[in-house]
């Protein structure tokens, strides 16, 4: 599956290159190109010679023999002044920060811009952090302290850095292994933005599913050797695994079902367990022989969970028992004494002593055992760390090896193995593949099952869902320090669906206390409305409900905008409502573009406005940091719903069009992707044979040109669906322009048009509805959450409501909290 490279200008190209260690080889002849303006993924185990070639480009090592040429020219790069000089840069996995400095301090460190005597001069190079960050399309304030920052501005910085020394080669080790999802995202527009403006990246990363998002060539590496450089679209993940560990891995993440006898004594059970500042109150059991896996966005007290029950962090109430038998844990050493272990996030820093031999780290809690007449049996102390680097396969040469010195996987080999050693009942498993390479993983999983296998129980958080699947008996979804939802593993469909139940809080979730009410009555803050919209049904709906919740907390409305659909208005309007004397703490916004808003958005998040959005977010913007969260329907569900009353008055059978939203909006995509997939899937007899996408702002006039087209092209068409009831007001022109009435239509939301068609039982059939006054209400909620500091969810959820004539009134009274107009009642007679 090699390659056949094109004729294109290369930016570096390393040819045969050579390199070994204490005569040991680690490179064995390895060639590597990098175009201009691609993203180029260097993947392999553990050892396989990735880090060395990129030392050998950054000048860190020399290598033994090969050639390095940049720009088609050949250079010899000693030290990592020399590949400065060649516009080579590195952003590493391990943060090079210091978190006391400022950002415009940490990006020029060493490189420091001086005035005319040779003193610092800090105002110089906060102008040019800031324009480096206006070239890069983010938002950050130049003056801010790291240490205040969330990790997502880190990595931002590290690549600044890099920038700052003008580089057109950056190199980027694990740069989303500490990023979550929606910062991993964040970044990723950031690298494509860096490639459209020529930049070469060399992207190293073990997490399969961002390599097939964002690179366009793959490179692996396997014992020093090159033996595959192919296009990312030519590849599967199958064959790149295979690639990677050297034999095909069918299995490597299918989940085995496993049978667990749950009738006798709980082996563990947690009751209301309140620590930390993020658990609040945590209850599950666990079962003998069972792996319960947990899943949660950073932040949301997964982490504190497993800490507390180690003793780490104070547990404040709520009660554990072990086999029946309740424990008081005060301590770790109170955890280990009721068969509690840790395996720990962080296991360079919490699990090992990096700088000791791999038999003293696996043998530090185990000491006072192997003790006889005051001295270490040493011969008894070796015998049993042997037996565990080969039931774990520890891949070393000897046991009294410095650990530092091996892989990723090797290294949690031994973090796990030290604490199995003491023969624990419970193992709390926080991210143990994390940062190890696809074949580790795969042997840390089999570790896993084989344990519980013996009998122990196992609680295994992770951030790599696929992981989690592979293992789980049960899933644990943990959502601002709360067990939000408990579900067998094979209830649960695949690694989409645990995302969305992961990332996606139902709006019920979302509640203010009485005395949280009055801790925001007391701040006084201020909030602005900014619409895309404000002149029909839904929308008013919306904004009575924002003020309605907002008048509970004592936040006074100081501005609502109406942007007519305009991105350039909507721009206008934010600007506006930022310069005003009365700037508000907090905006409430349904974005018209989420491209062309996005610059003015972040520079209302960097003056420190909080930001709630309802449907779309602007691209860019990192949830948690930059914004709240967002609110919207099951636009899935409604398309779906939709859908289903479509092919119901039809009959199941017939020719159909479908009038679209063209902007990529993920809302309107949603509703789109459900309508069709379940006329495709569930109605064989049922043909779409038209689409047309339409744009705004008169989306009503777009609608009826596209559907006057399709009528005019086949005239046994029988149906029409829209994307929203603004459309859906030109198709029904459309169809009566035509004098078509025998075509049915369905669409999205409830307004005053669509309803009184469906009340008569005319052209619209039925619809998916959305609750927009609950919205509101749930928006100005969030924005509550962000004024006390209270982590929210990132994506807020209201259920689908499928109307037809026979629920249209009481859907009515649930969508807009009103009776219904007098006209939408008589025509219902």
């Amino acid at each position: 599956m090699m390659e056949n490279l094109k004729e294109e200008t290369l930016a570096v190209e390393l040819k045969e290159m050579v390199k070994g260690f204490n005569g040991v080889p680690v490179l064995k002849g390895v060639d590597f190109q990098l175009r201009e303006g691609e993203i180029h993924a260097l993947m392999g185990g553990n050892g396989a010679g990735k880090s060395t070639l990129m030392k050998i480009l950054q000048g860190v090592y020399m290598p033994d023999g090969g050639e390095v040429e940049v720009g088609g020219v050949p250079v010899r790069i000693r030290s990592p002044h020399d590949a400065k000089a060649h516009r080579i840069g590195m952003v590493f996995q391990e943060f090079s920060l210091i978190p006391t400095l400022t950002v415009a301090q940490n990006i020029f460190l060493t490189n420091e811009p001086r005035d005319g005597v040779g003193l610092l001069n800090d105002a110089e190079a906060e102008r040019r952090a800031r324009a480096l960050f206006t070239e890069m399309g983010v938002d950050i304030d130049p003056r801010a302290e790291v240490a205040g920052l969330n990790t997502g501005y880190w990595q931002l910085t590290e690549i600044a850095k890099a920038l700052s020394q003008n580089a057109r080669v950056l190199i980027m080790d694990e740069p989303t292994a500490a990023l979550t999802v929606s910062e991993t995202q964040a970044l990723f527009a950031l690298i494509r933005s860096l490639k459209a403006k020529g930049i070469s990246i060399v992207y190293i990363s073990h997490r399969m599913e961002e390599i097939f998002q964002i690179a366009d060539r793959i490179t692996v590496l396997r014992d020093g050797q090159r033996v595959l450089t192919a296009l990312t679209a030519e590849l599967t993940m199958n064959q790149l695994v295979e690639q990677i560990v050297g034999h095909k891995m069918e299995q490597a993440f299918a989940w085995q079902e496993r049978q667990v006898d749950r009738s006798g004594t709980l082996l563990l059970d947690v009751q209301h367990l309140k620590a930390g500042p993020r658990v609040r109150d945590i209850s599950f059991q666990l079962h003998a022989g069972e792996i319960l896996g947990v899943a949660g966005l950073m932040g949301s007290g997964r982490t504190d969970l497993v800490r507390a029950l180690f003793g780490i962090d104070r547990i404040q109430s709520g009660k554990v028992s072990v086999r029946g038998r309740a424990i008081t844990i005060r301590s770790s050493q109170d955890a280990l004494n009721g068969g509690i272990r840790l395996v720990p996030k962080d296991r360079r820093a919490q699990g090992l002593v990096l700088s000791h031999a791999i038999k003293d780290n696996l043998l530090l809690p185990l000491l006072s055992s192997l003790q006889q007449n005051g001295l270490i049996d040493d011969r008894k102390g070796n015998r049993l760390v042997q037996s565990y680097v080969d039931s774990l396969q520890i891949k070393t040469d000897s046991i009294h090896k410095e650990i530092r010195l091996l892989s990723g996987g090797n290294q949690q080999k031994v973090v796990i193995a030290k604490w199995l050693a003491s023969n624990p009942d419970i193992l709390l498993m926080d991210d143990p593949t994390a940062g190890v390479d696809i074949g580790a993983k795969t042997e840390i999983l089999d570790v896993i099952r084989r344990l519980a296998d013996e009998g122990k129980g196992i609680v295994v958080i992770s951030s790599e869902f696929t992981e989690l699947l592979a293992v789980a008996d049960r899933v644990l979804v943990i959502r601002n320090g709360v067990v939000k939802l408990e579900m067998m593993r094979q209830e649960i469909e695949s690694e989409e669906m645990l995302e969305q139940l992961v990332q996606r809080a139902s709006a019920r979730e979302v509640r203010l206390s009485d005395e949280q009410l009055q801790q925001i009555k007391a701040m006084k803050a201020t909030a602005a409305i900014v619409m895309h919209y404000s002149g029909n049904d839904w929308s008013t709906a919306q904004i009575d409900g924002l003020k309605w919740q907002f008048a509970k907390m004592g936040v006074e409305v100081t501005a609502v905008t109406d942007a007519n659909f305009k991105p350039e208005q909507q721009i206008s309007d934010i600007e506006t409502v930022l310069a005003s004397p009365r700037k508000p703490n907090i905006i409430v916004s349904i974005p018209t573009d989420p491209v062309a808003t996005a610059d003015t958005y972040k520079k209302a998040a960097a003056q420190g406005v909080k930001l709630v959005f309802m449907d779309n977010v602007p691209k860019g913007l990192v949830q948690g940091s930059d914004y709240v969260s967002v609110v919207s329907a099951d636009n899935y569900g409604n398309g779906l719903a939709s859908a289903h009353i479509m092919a119901q008055k039809l009959g199941g059978k017939g020719k159909i069009g479908i009038v679209y939203h063209a902007a990529d909006f993920f809302v309107t995509r949603q509703r789109y992707d459900a309508f069709k997939r379940t006329i495709q899937d569930d109605y064989p007899d049922i043909q779409i044979v038209a689409e047309q996408g339409i744009n705004g702002p008169d989306f009503a006039g777009a609608a009826e040109q596209a559907a006057a087209a399709m009528l005019t092209q086949h005239a046994d068409l029988k149906g029409i669906w829209a994307v929203w009831d603004v459309p859906a007001e030109g198709v029904m022109a459309a169809i009566r322009s035509a004098g078509r009435q025998d075509v049915i239509v369905t669409t999205i939301d409830l307004g005053k048009n669509a309803a009184v068609e469906i009340a008569q039982d005319g052209i619209v059939k039925g619809l998916g509805a959305q609750r927009p006054f609950d919205q509101g209400v749930t928006e100005a909620m969030l924005a509550g959450y962000a004024l006390l500091g209270e982590t929210a969810p990132a994506d807020v959820v209201f259920d689908g409501l499928p109307v037809t004539r026979d629920n249209l009134l009481a859907a009515w009274k649930t969508v807009y909290h009103q009776d219904p107009p007098a006209d939408l009642q008589a025509a219902m007679n």
